[in-house]
């Protein structure tokens, strides 16, 4: 079973939906390197399925500004 921690103090930004959907993002997309294309494309699945489409859509167009593949 997989972990996510989180800090004991000072955790309300570790709480943030977006902050948990990319820590499972990595449970799910167990590649190398860990912030690659695969664990990209699973964050951007997660956000769309919980938040909505337009939630993906402004983080790939995010991502594509930024270079990230």
């Amino acid at each position: 079973a997989a972990t996510i921690a989180v800090p004991e103090v000072r955790s309300t930004w570790a709480l943030r939906e977006l902050v948990v959907l990319h820590e499972i993002a990595h449970h799910l997309s167990d590649t190398d390197p860990p912030h690659g294309p695969d664990f990209v494309a699973t964050f951007c699945e997660l956000a769309a399925a919980v938040m909505g489409a337009e939630v993906a859509f402004v983080l790939r167009m995010v991502y594509a500004k930024e270079g990230v593949r």
